[in-house]
């Protein structure tokens, strides 16, 4: 694996459990307002089968894709980054239309996300596709925040419920297939259909709770990191707020969650008429409400930002192998009152806390990973 330094300072993905919700509209009014406060921001589109924010930024000529990275035409994404026209922000454009695409192979899934987190910017912003696809959870997964963007209709709103608990899912199930006790029954039920999975929050509990106590405490704190912002886009003065505080319980009430409602985007028919440039629609006297929302978002974002834990290092699985086996060197004394699985576990959640538990006993730093 080729290691390459994490340089773009913030990674952001928005998704959102139904199309058409205005996900990538929402996407693009927060890249341009961080652009316009002079940071340099990159748009990656990720909805790798129907990319389209080109469209909504007003590029029409053509430009470099992602199709030439996942068809290994070019070994970086540098030169695919595209100028949008707005000062200070760059388009990744998506491959669409290229069968066999949209659906990338895990290695290069990963091999993706390490060249985008290389992007030497402060804010990259991961526009992901639609549902629920594993692609499309582990992007959402991989960034540093997540948001979801829904609006106030109900089959909107359940939908966003749907897609927060497979991402949390996915999340947990990420870290609990490496289980030795667990790692059977999490496998099996991932390979059954939809429809009679039984993976949740309460079948691993009652899982762990059989076979493996001392892993519940790691899923109650998998649950506290997993903090994905919540918009409300297309929101009017007359809507029920009752179904966005169902969804914030219902997620509280099921799945353990914390979800914080970062704020609501009007509604504005005015936007029609610059579906082709929405950064343009931004700075026309009828997008001031829009405008102010989308400012305060931005505000909150940047203060929350620095609270954000570290960004994990970037492990090939030849590193967490190694990790594994570092720890096994350490006595029961030097585990720091957890156990030895639990800690292997933590590989796979906080790899950092690993590394500095090894080197607290003697291993240096350029030891624990391979370059």
């Amino acid at each position: 694996m080729t290691r390459l330094p994490p340089k773009a300072k913030r990674l952001i993905a928005v998704g959102g459990g139904k199309g058409g919700v205005g996900k990538s509209v929402v996407a693009i009014a927060l890249a341009t307002e961080w652009a316009r406060r002079g940071r340099r921001v990159v748009l990656a589109d990720l909805d790798l089968g129907a990319a389209n924010l080109h469209s909504y930024l007003g590029i029409h000529h053509t430009t470099p894709t992602l199709a030439r990275f996942l068809r290994r035409e070019t070994d970086t994404l540098d030169g695919l980054l595209v100028e949008s026209g707005q000062s200070g922000l760059q388009l990744l454009r998506g491959a669409d239309d290229v069968p066999g695409l949209a659906t990338p192979q895990h290695w290069m899934k990963l091999k993706l996300l390490r060249h985008i987190r290389a992007i030497d910017a402060d804010v990259v912003l991961l526009d992901l596709g639609a549902g629920t696809a594993f692609n499309t959870l582990d992007f959402f997964g991989a960034a540093d925040l997540g948001l979801v963007v829904t609006e106030p209709q109900p089959a909107a709103v359940m939908n966003a419920y749907g897609f927060i608990k497979a991402a949390f899912h996915r999340r947990l199930q990420a870290v609990f297939r490496h289980h030795p006790a667990l790692a059977d029954a999490v496998e099996f039920d991932l390979a059954a259909p939809e429809d009679q999975r039984q993976f949740g929050v309460d079948w691993l509990r009652q899982m762990a709770a059989d076979v493996a106590p001392q892993a519940t405490g790691l899923i109650d704190e998998i649950a506290q990191a997993f903090k994905p912002g919540l918009i409300i886009n297309r929101s009017r003065p007359d809507d029920d707020n009752k179904l966005v505080n169902n969804l914030l319980t219902l997620c509280r009430n099921r799945l353990g969650l914390s979800i914080e409602q970062l704020g609501q985007l009007p509604a504005n028919d005015a936007m029609r008429r610059f579906q082709l440039n929405i950064p343009g629609f931004l700075q026309q006297p009828t997008a001031v409400d829009l405008h102010a929302s989308v400012q305060r978002i931005v505000r909150q974002l940047d203060k929350a930002s620095a609270a954000q834990p570290s960004t994990p290092p970037d492990l090939s699985e030849a590193d967490q192998h190694r990790l594994q086996q570092l720890l096994d060197t350490l006595n029961t004394e030097q585990l720091q009152g957890r156990s030895r699985d639990a800690w292997k576990l933590r590989v796979f959640f906080r790899p950092q806390d690993v590394m500095a538990l090894l080197e607290s006993h003697g291993h240096s730093a350029d030891s624990l990973i391979q370059n």
